[in-house]
């Protein structure tokens, strides 16, 4: 028993001596010997470069010690990068809860510390991490976010990674099928520095499957062909099958099934080679889809036999509706309809899956959300510009009350000169009043009005309860008066300027009293205005006896006791 507890010892005294020795302390002396404003990204470099490509094992006890230092260090900025880099180790190597809960620790500390770059940048890892979750509405939540904190508070020529958070905005705007945000997003990216190559890679061929998507071949073409350059610059041959893949697949939407076949071949060689199963599946669609047409029909069943094979091909709704739409055509070209019906059956339901996963009500309550966000914000800065306001105010108004007693008499003097000039100006205004009225002739009395109402209409927005309009208000319903209704024109005009005096009279008569004529109304609002019938019938063109009829079937229709008149019915719609 001794003997194997002596080698058990042995054993794992030399497992740690070799993890020990695995993780070499120089990986960070260059971050202690920088300035601490450089740290931040000094750690970044290194996790990209290193520790990144490093197993578990060895990484994540370095992520550790890192952000042990930081605390011991009191460097608390590289501490949220440390947690970062961690939640992002863990993104990368698909342990989700892990990579959130580090995430979420880093938000704290950067919101406490009011770190906007590093919490700029966990709401875009974090995003991520809810986008590949499918959960959608987090995902857009927290891209927005970032977005909104880089482009308003941060600035986004001082955020180191803004072409990261355009790019990742832009691919999710593709995904769900809103191609002309997708393109903006992409296009602005371009304007800021990449990351990494890779990233760049990333960006123009999304750029470029985005004009693919909007039926713009050309410039499709062009971010491919950019795509294959920049991955045999650094001879990265996955790229380079994809993006030729890709750009087959201009060819193949133009149906230039020739030009089309050989690039699809080179994709799909590239892709097995790097185990892009995803990529190879939609290629042989295509292929698959080329043979059909060209009425190659085993050759197209043997492919999308192959597809069925494929790992991710019950996880990836995409490629297998493109799949059973394949299935499909090949079955109705064959003329075996049953077949056809299922598999067309099939890429229905499908679609119906990517239609609800695409819904715009996603990414608007989303975006709806950060707005509302936002503008508290400005509001409680707002609140706090006000107050800062109401103090100097407070201030002015003590050295006011000074200068008042200093200045008393002159002040007194001043205001009975304005008080007179007042006087002289409210005089002459009246007195040119009247000598318009003197002059104005009937036949423009309906333009005059009409500018009269307009004058109205705009002071009383300001001085609605002042005796000027109340005044205004009396001599347009003396005008009403005088005026002539003969016609529907006539009418029209009429009301228009009626409800500029009573608003709301002709709703509440159509609200309480629906069963009225336009006729019968009319005479309600002769009413209003407290004409006689000898008037009323002038202005309608009809004799005072159909006034009186007129009159007789409204008590009628609205059931008018004996005891209440036409006029206090009217009266009653004001109360």
């Amino acid at each position: 028993m001794g003997r194997w507890l002596f080698l058990v010892l042995i054993v794992t005294n030399c497992f740690l001596s070799t993890v020990k020795s695995q993780v070499p302390q120089d990986y960070f002396a260059s971050i202690k010997q920088a300035a601490e404003k450089e740290r931040p990204l000094l750690a970044h470099k290194l996790y990209q470069k290193t520790i990144l490509h490093l197993d578990s094992t060895l990484a994540l006890p370095v992520l550790r010690l890192l952000e042990k230092w930081c605390i011991d260090h009191d460097d608390e900025k590289l501490q949220t990068v440390s947690l970062i880099l961690q939640g992002d180790y863990y993104k990368q190597h698909k342990s989700e809860a892990k990579a959130f809960y580090y995430l979420n620790k880093a938000l704290d500390l950067a919101n406490k510390q009011k770190q906007m770059d590093e919490e700029a940048e966990v709401y875009n890892l974090r995003a991520w991490l809810y986008y590949h979750s499918n959960r959608y509405p987090e995902a857009f939540e927290d891209i927005l976010k970032s977005y909104a904190l880089i482009r308003n508070e941060i600035g986004s020529k001082n955020y180191l990674y803004t072409n990261r958070n355009l790019y990742d905005l832009g691919y999710m705007y593709y995904d769900f099928g809103n191609y002309a945000k997708a393109k903006g997003y992409l296009i602005e990216s371009l304007q800021y520095p990449f990351a990494s190559s890779l990233d760049e890679i990333g960006c123009y061929n999304t750029l470029g499957i985005t004009y693919e998507s909007l039926k713009n071949y050309d410039s499709a073409s062009y971010y491919f062909k950019k795509v294959i350059q920049l991955a045999q610059a650094i001879n990265h041959q996955a790229w380079v099958g994809i993006a030729t893949g890709n750009l087959g697949a201009t060819y193949y939407y133009q149906s230039k099934y020739d030009e089309a076949i050989p690039m699809l071949e080179v994709d799909y060689r590239a892709s097995i080679e790097s185990k892009e199963w995803n990529s190879v599946g939609h290629t042989l669609c295509m292929w698959a889809d080329i043979n059909i047409k060209k009425h190659n029909y085993a050759l197209a069943e043997q492919q999308l036999r192959e597809v069925e094979k494929l790992e991710p091909f019950n996880g990836n709704i995409r490629l297998r509706l493109s799949y059973y739409l394949k299935k499909s055509a090949l079955y109705s070209d064959l003329n075996q309809h049953k077949a056809a019906y299922a598999a067309l059956d099939s890429a229905r339901i499908l679609q119906i899956a990517v239609s609800k996963r695409n819904d715009g009500i996603t990414f608007s309550q989303a975006e709806q959300k950060i707005a509302v966000e936002q503008h508290l914000a400005q509001m409680s800065v707002m609140k706090a510009e006000e107050s800062k306001r109401l103090v100097i105010r407070n201030f002015i108004i003590v050295i006011a009350l000074l200068l008042l007693i200093i200045c008393g008499q002159l002040i007194y003097r001043q205001h009975l000169k304005q008080k007179r000039n007042k006087d002289e100006l409210e005089e002459a205004s009246n007195k040119l009043n009247k000598y318009l009225e003197s002059i104005r002739e009937k036949n423009l009395l309906i333009e005059d009005f009409r500018a009269e109402i307009d004058a109205l209409h705009t002071m009383s927005e300001f001085y609605s309860s002042t005796n000027t309009v109340i005044k205004e208000k009396e001599e347009i319903a003396d005008k009403l008066k005088k005026y002539t209704i003969l016609t529907d024109d006539h009418w029209n005009e009429f009301r228009h300027l009626f409800s500029k005096v009573h608003v709301d009279f002709f709703a509440l008569v159509k609200q309480k009293y629906p069963s009225l004529t336009q006729s019968e109304i009319r005479l309600l609002a002769l009413t209003k205005l407290s004409l006689s019938r000898k008037e009323m019938a002038e202005m309608l063109g009809i004799s005072p006896d159909s006034v009186k009829k007129t009159r007789q079937r409204i008590r009628k229709k609205v059931d008018l006791p004996d005891s209440m008149d036409i006029e206090d019915m009217i009266a009653s719609l004001d109360r």
